[in-house]
């Protein structure tokens, strides 16, 4: 049996299979042995699975870890995909990189983050990991934080210098995917941290626009006390109540006149 073949037939980590690996490499066993199609060494399956005592071992019997598979990740990029906190910490502390990007532009944080493994994040954080690395389409992690509703990462990403007004390939910051979300705590914390109400994506639209497309009030509210222009055009000549009166979005049309009543500017703007 191979090395990689021990390692993908382990269901758990256990003294024999590392016992196992150790014999192998002993007996000359090449640790950086290619084990399929995909590029993957014995190191990226055992980061993968988590098998910390196996990670150890290859480390001591020369394993690369920053060895790259054919879609150019490496085995931290595995670890961080999967959570394996332990294993993350020993391939740092081995000489991996924590901001290597695959050939889709991403770092290891842009998967921790969208996998909401927070320890995971504060430790790539710690080590040094960037923040504000964006993939092929332009996304930090903070956008995909903002995106899937993960407050507790999204607010470590901005205390740890996160570019709130990061705008992607296509012009959104992370405001715009929180509001599409109606993801009401993201969206105040990043209009807290500094987020521009105000910032349009290609399209021309705010992130009000997109709270009003979705049809979410309460976001349409927190934004419009920090400053979001109720009468910005996007590029085919729509404000966000345009929007909202073509979907027949009460809930928001009810917010903002009540809004603006507590504003002393009267409700006739919304149903006009």
């Amino acid at each position: 049996m191979s090395l990689c073949e021990i390692l993908e037939r382990g269901k758990d980590e256990y003294s024999s299979l590392v016992e196992n690996l150790e014999r192998m490499l002993l007996r000359g066993g090449f640790s950086d042995v290619r084990c399929n199609e995909r590029g993957e060494t014995p190191l990226h399956i055992a980061s993968a699975k988590g098998f910390v005592g196996c990670v150890r071992v290859l480390l001591q019997y020369g394993a690369f870890p920053n060895s790259k598979t054919k879609d150019g990740r490496t085995p931290l990029h595995y670890a961080a995909i999967n959570g394996r906190v332990e294993v993350l910490q020993v391939l740092i502390s081995s000489g991996a990189d924590v901001n290597v990007r695959d050939i889709y532009g991403r770092a290891p944080l842009h998967y921790a983050t969208e996998g909401g493994f927070v320890e995971t994040v504060k430790i790539l954080l710690e080590k040094g990991a960037d923040p504000n690395i964006v993939d092929k389409e332009g996304r930090g992690a903070l956008h995909l934080a903002a995106m899937r509703g993960y407050f507790l990462i999204a607010r470590m990403l901005l205390d740890n210098q996160a570019d709130p007004n990061l705008r992607d390939s296509s012009g959104q910051h992370a405001l715009h995917y929180a509001a599409a979300k109606g993801f009401t705590n993201i969206v105040k914390l990043l209009l807290e941290k500094g987020s521009d109400p105000n910032l349009e994506d290609n399209s021309g639209n705010t992130p009000l626009h997109t709270a009003a497309q979705w049809c979410f009030a309460d976001a349409a509210e927190l934004l419009l006390n920090h400053g979001a222009d109720l009468g910005k055009s996007n590029r085919e000549g729509k404000t966000p109540l345009d929007i909202a009166k073509e979907i027949k979005c009460e809930a928001f049309l009810t917010a903002v006149a009540e809004w603006q009543r507590k504003k002393g500017k009267g409700a006739t703007q919304v149903y006009q």
